[in-house]
């Protein structure tokens, strides 16, 4: 009973919490927060803190982030992360500062994808960038030998398709997605 009203919880944990779904909010977040930079309607405090975390989240969740230890403390400890994507020279700098060649690679990949995403935002569908996130990162491709990650997608695809049945371009097709993914579970069920 919950305040003295029989319940019973089914599903478990919501499609929301699979980390992949994570990991595309959080890279949904970077390509909105830097749109926002490109377009004048950016807030230091605010969307540098939402950048900050959203990098946080990618680096953490691992699928696309750097896989050398070294790098990811690194990563996961630079004072004003979010500089990584909005300032040249910090991205510079965190390039030379990493040791492993993938870390640098990932975010050579992580600059130049968000910054692609975040021009073209406003000729784009939510379900063509997520598909352009997906490809440029990689997962589409590890689906094919990663039973996870391809479970994953398929979550993101349902969740899209679920939650965004009528999906606008351009930045209102951005914000939408950003509610689908980050919104109060709608019952889809557990994965």
């Amino acid at each position: 009973k919950k305040n003295d009203i029989p319940f019973m919880e089914v599903g478990g944990k919501s499609l929301l919490d699979h980390p992949l779904v994570k990991l595309v909010e959080a890279l949904v977040n970077a390509v909105s927060t830097l749109h926002l930079r490109l377009s004048g309607g950016y807030d230091d405090v605010l969307h540098a803190s939402l950048l900050r975390e959203s990098l946080r989240q990618i680096w953490t969740i691992g699928k696309i982030g750097p896989q050398n230890r070294e790098d990811k403390t690194f990563l996961l400890n630079l004072p004003a992360a979010e500089r990584v994507l909005l300032d040249e020279q910090a991205f510079v700098e965190a390039v030379r500062n990493c040791q492993s060649g993938g870390t640098q690679q990932h975010l050579e990949t992580l600059w130049s994808g968000i910054h692609g995403a975040a021009n073209g935002i406003d000729s784009i569908t939510p379900k063509l960038l997520v598909d352009f996130l997906m490809q440029t990162f990689g997962l589409t491709a590890a689906a094919a030998q990663d039973p996870e990650i391809r479970a994953g997608l398929v979550i993101v695809q349902r969740i899209l398709s679920s939650r965004m049945p009528y999906p606008a371009a351009g930045r209102d097709g951005l914000e939408q997605l950003q509610t689908a993914l980050h919104g109060p579970d709608q019952g889809e069920g557990a994965a």
